[in-house]
């Protein structure tokens, strides 16, 4: 499928599931829940600060697995309160940084840790999964990373809540959203985490066009843009970061990018994450990926840059197809993602 789509009515293909391809699905998901069963939840975790009480009807609060965050938590935190995030539930993997204390002075974060590794919680799956369960199902969750910045359509002056009632409306139980890699316009050394008061401030640009949208085993994915480009990388760049935690949803034996029930995956996309993967900082943190063999596949897709023509401060990855994201409505208008409000959407099961 095109993607970005040049038409809202191309947006009806990324519903477009079917009924034999559903059928498959759910008898796969079945064997694969099945396997799930097996695998032990991780009940080591432990309040480190924070106040730890329940949730609040409707309350939205934000999920968080982080390690080495500190340089993101400034406009990360401030982000999202601006959008109406209430509580952030953060499990901190054995930080070697700040975070921790800094997250601590908040009386709005709970800070957790575990017992387990990254790799023993299945990439963080078993920590989500634990959060779901401690602070309640039946609810809606904000699940990123710590670099990664929400956007759905009018996010610059609507709350959040308004967003989820948008999904309500139309049946969906999470919603789609491209990771789109931003970039500064011009070398990477002058995108300064500690110098920006807004996400633009950091990455300012996106690639308009390359990528390619598919209907994938467990969901529907989204690759391209700089990674792919200049790296060669041709990752899946999709997430459900407004999600509705209900019995039937869980990560372990699946994934942040493709949750139980997979089903619910195959949707057009609804929101949109920019990643702010390619800063001033960048190459000392791939460098700390590799050596901690954090992300998929032993972040061998960050050794790979590392090691492409001295990846550095002074990179530039801008090209003529270069755009500024500016705001939700580009994003809208550029095809990145539909606008609920604009149009009715099948609901996914």
């Amino acid at each position: 499928m095109r993607y970005p789509v040049s038409s809202t009515k191309e947006w009806s293909a990324f519903d477009n599931l079917g009924p034999l391809r559903r059928l498959s699905i759910g008898f796969r998901e079945m064997r694969r829940r099945r396997k799930a069963r097996r695998i032990t939840p991780d009940d080591s975790l432990q309040l480190l600060s924070g106040r730890g009480q329940a949730l609040a009807d409707g309350e939205i609060a934000l999920i968080l697995c982080v390690r080495n965050g500190a340089a993101y938590l400034p406009l990360f935190l401030q982000h999202y309160r601006a959008m109406g995030v209430s509580r952030f539930l953060v499990l901190d993997d054995n930080s070697e940084d700040d975070t921790r204390a800094y997250l601590a002075k908040s009386a709005d974060v709970d800070v957790h840790a575990s017992a387990l590794d990254y790799t023993g919680a299945m990439r963080g799956a078993l920590w989500r999964d634990a959060l779901i369960d401690r602070y309640g199902r039946d609810r809606w969750y904000v699940m990123v990373d710590v670099d990664e910045f929400l956007l759905f359509p009018g996010c610059e002056a609507r709350s959040l809540s308004s967003f989820v009632d948008d999904l309500e409306r139309a049946g969906r139980l999470r919603s789609l959203a491209p990771m789109l890699d931003t970039y500064p316009d011009g070398p990477l050394e002058t995108a300064r985490l500690d110098e920006a008061a807004h996400v633009e401030d950091v990455g300012p640009l996106i690639d308009g066009d390359g990528y390619d949208a598919d209907v994938m085993k467990y969901c529907l994915g989204v690759r391209g843009g700089p990674r792919h480009r200049l790296y060669g990388n041709f990752m899946r760049l999709t997430k459900f970061p407004v999600i509705f935690a209900d019995a039937r949803t869980r990560l372990t034996g699946a994934s942040i990018h493709g949750p139980f029930p997979h089903t619910r995956n195959y949707q057009a996309p609804t929101s949109a994450l920019l990643h702010l993967k390619f800063t001033a900082g960048s190459a000392e943190e791939f460098r700390r990926f590799v050596r901690h063999g954090q992300h998929f596949g032993g972040a061998q897709f960050y050794r790979n840059i590392l090691e492409t023509n001295g990846f550095g401060g002074g990179s530039d990855l801008r090209y003529e197809g270069s755009i500024r994201w500016g705001s939700s409505q580009g994003l809208v208008d550029a095809g990145f993602m539909l606008d609920t409000r604009a149009g009715a959407l099948a609901p996914a099961s």
